[in-house]
């Protein structure tokens, strides 16, 4: 592929063969090598590096080295290698099953040498939107799952289970209130049709009540007093807890939808498949893995602004499923 770029055959990528999208296409597969951002590219040489990563990450490396991005000889002490026991709650339990999930797809992606630590070359080869070094909580100098999960859970606005048990107290204490509640409105009906001010409602002044009004006047006295109201509003609840929840009104959110809950409908399959990092576009190491010709060419028929990214509108616009 760097060969078709070198147009004069010189041997050398450089002048105006590193503008426009092939410039781009280079400079993206050599980031890491050294030479992303030489203005004159030896096609050996650049062969060479390419290739030189591409096996360090199908090798992986040995986990106990410290450094992101640097290899080392020393080996781990046995069972200091193997992810820390999980205590308490699971994962699922603590960040819910889409959140481990997208965390499972990364690591299955970018944990080469499978010890559940996102390590070494492992680390840099992510794109990664924000510092990952905020997330290493105990500063070894790589990523346990456990600190994916929180990095997943901070980054796109994923609420915890723990935060979701903390908004289900909240909401029984808001049931606890509700009497109270029944009262104040049952007070405000009587005051709105009590137009005699006797304190109850009697027919005269029952044509402005929701409903069939004889239902309120539980005793068939031929008036409607307060705690009758409440009675009324209170069985209304009921029935309306107890029904369909497709027939309840959408609630009220205060929470910014994810990336990932923003998407268009009629997208193809596989963007929301390769969107690993949920940013809701598609970078180049999101696409494959695999290069060559033809992915190239298959990657820049989605990719219609030519900036190594396939935005949702793009994948639309293209016409392509």
């Amino acid at each position: 592929m760097l060969r078709r770029l070198d147009q004069d055959r010189n041997g050398k990528i450089e002048g105006n063969e590193l503008e426009g999208r092939g410039g781009d296409f280079v400079r993206r597969i050599l980031n890491g090598t050294g030479m992303e951002n030489s203005s004159s590219i030896s096609v050996d040489d650049a062969s060479k590096a390419v290739q030189k990563v591409r096996e360090q990450r199908e090798a992986g490396v040995e986990s106990g080295s410290m450094s992101f991005g640097a290899e080392s000889d020393a080996k781990p002490a046995a069972g200091f290698d193997a992810p820390p026991p999980v205590n308490g709650k699971s994962l699922e339990e603590r960040f819910g099953k889409t959140v481990v999930d997208q965390v499972m797809g990364i690591m299955s992606r970018y944990d080469k040498n499978k010890n559940h630590y996102l390590d070494g070359p492992e680390w840099s080869e992510v794109r990664w939107r924000d510092d990952p070094t905020q997330d290493d909580k105990d500063k070894d100098g790589r990523l346990s799952i456990e600190e994916l999960c929180q990095r997943v859970v901070r980054s796109s606005g994923s609420r915890s289970s723990d935060r979701d048990d903390r908004r289900s107290d909240d909401s029984k204490g808001s049931d606890r209130g509700g009497d109270d509640r029944f009262r104040k409105y049952a007070e405000s009906l009587l005051y709105q049709n009590d137009r005699n001010k006797n304190g109850v409602l009697e027919k005269d002044e029952w044509s402005k009540l929701r409903g069939n009004p004889a239902d309120y006047d539980k005793n068939s006295d031929g008036k409607i007093t307060v705690e009758e109201l409440m009675q009324r509003s209170s069985a209304g609840r009921d029935r309306y807890s107890r029904s369909d929840s497709s027939d309840k009104p959408a609630q009220d959110t205060y929470r910014f939808l994810t990336a990932t809950e923003r998407l268009p409908k009629g997208l193809p399959d596989w963007f929301q498949r390769n969107d690993l990092d949920a940013d809701g576009q598609i970078m180049m190491h999101e696409y494959t893995t695999s290069w060559s010709s033809s992915k190239v060419s298959e990657f820049n028929s989605y990719d219609l602004n030519g900036d190594g990214v396939i935005t949702p509108k793009e994948a639309l616009e293209s016409g392509k499923g």
